[in-house]
């Protein structure tokens, strides 16, 4: 999908059409084609600190996994970083919240979480789950289709919690644009710092924090978007996208 503002194309893709797509051009023309703004999904990480205001951070966790459209979001908060001293309290928070969201028939007024778009999302969807519970994760919410006899032609999933996930694997690398939530601890700020760059896309990153500890870290992380004590809405601060970078540098 693209449009034009003031002069610039802008363009949303996933990273893999945009491979294929700048491949093909690259290869007619050889040179970078015009001015582009890219937005090429997100895996984005909300960071918790000790002194946060945990209440706060793990309704933040919640809203910002945006259940009730089953996290069908490029801005979906689907990394939860929680520092092991508060690592517990704030995923049996974390859990309560996202129990409430119930799949549901869309016509229905109490219905508070739709469904994927497609049959072959939703089997892509069940298929991060299942590689997540293969891959060491443990599973502690959802992780299965909707029960409903109503919504059994439909494709709806459950919210889903992985917690103890690690940097490495699938579920915490790769966008699953559905209601897939990891979870994953952290002790060292330079360590927790590197697990949130070490991804390939670089959207929004969020530090709940009830000081000013996280000084460091929000100069560092890599997000065009950073917010602070919420999980949307704070400040543009400058493209920071990997993509971005990576497509310039194509050879």
């Amino acid at each position: 999908m693209a449009k034009r503002l003031f002069g610039i194309r802008m363009w949303a893709w996933s990273p893999d059409r945009w491979r294929t797509n700048w491949a093909r051009h690259h290869a007619k023309r050889g040179r970078w084609p015009e001015a582009m703004l890219l937005e090429l999904g997100g895996k984005n990480a909300l960071v918790v600190f000790p002194s946060a205001d945990l209440d706060a951070a793990a309704k933040a966790a919640v809203a910002g996994m945006s259940f009730g459209w089953a996290g069908q979001s490029c801005g979906s908060t689907s990394r939860l970083f929680l520092h092991e001293d508060i690592y517990d309290a704030v995923l049996m928070k974390v859990l309560e919240g996202a129990s409430q969201y119930v799949p549901g028939v869309p016509t229905h007024s109490d219905t508070n979480m739709g469904a994927l778009i497609s049959p072959a999302h939703l089997d892509r969807v069940m298929g991060y789950i299942e590689k997540g519970e293969a891959e060491g994760a443990t599973l502690v919410l959802g992780g299965a289709r909707s029960q409903d006899p109503k919504l059994r032609r439909g494709n709806f999933v459950l919210p889903t919690v992985f917690s103890r996930v690690t940097p490495q694997m699938t579920v915490a690398r790769e966008e699953i644009f559905g209601p897939v939530l990891s979870v994953l601890p952290w002790r060292d700020e330079e360590n927790m710092i590197e697990a949130v760059n070490g991804v390939e896309y670089g959207l929004t990153t969020a530090l709940f924090s009830g000081d000013t500890s996280p000084r460091a870290s929000h100069r560092r992380a890599h997000s065009g978007w950073m917010h602070r004590n919420q999980q949307h809405g704070l400040s543009f601060r400058g493209l920071a996208l990997r993509w971005i970078q990576a497509v310039r540098n194509w050879p």
